[in-house]
């Protein structure tokens, strides 16, 4: 089991609806929904510095990051969840992007 996460440089006004619609857009690799950002990449750098890649043992994650340039999909095992949230929302709001976690 996981914990998934959207994340995604957009209006951070959308209404959830809105914002679940836009996360199974992404999943299904349709990108038409999402803008290019120059910052999706400075944003995975600095998950990359709190997590770093070569410590698998202690990674949170679940599975390889989905990204293009103009989202992230992550998703981080249950027992991390709480930790991970807070460290995306954190990100995700220093960097102006939407964050979801899909119902």
């Amino acid at each position: 089991m996981s914990c998934d996460f959207g994340i995604w440089d957009r209006p951070r006004t959308l209404s959830p609806n809105r914002a679940n619609r836009i996360y199974r857009q992404l999943i299904r690799e349709d990108l038409s929904c999402v803008k290019p950002s120059i910052k999706i990449n400075q944003f995975l750098e600095d998950l990359s510095n709190l997590y770093p890649d070569e410590d698998v043992e202690n990674s949170p994650w679940s599975c390889p990051h989905e990204f293009s340039s103009g989202h992230v999909l992550l998703s981080c095992v249950i027992s991390r969840s709480s930790e991970t949230r807070k460290t995306i929302l954190t990100l995700s709001k220093n960097m102006d992007f939407y964050a979801t976690t899909p119902n």
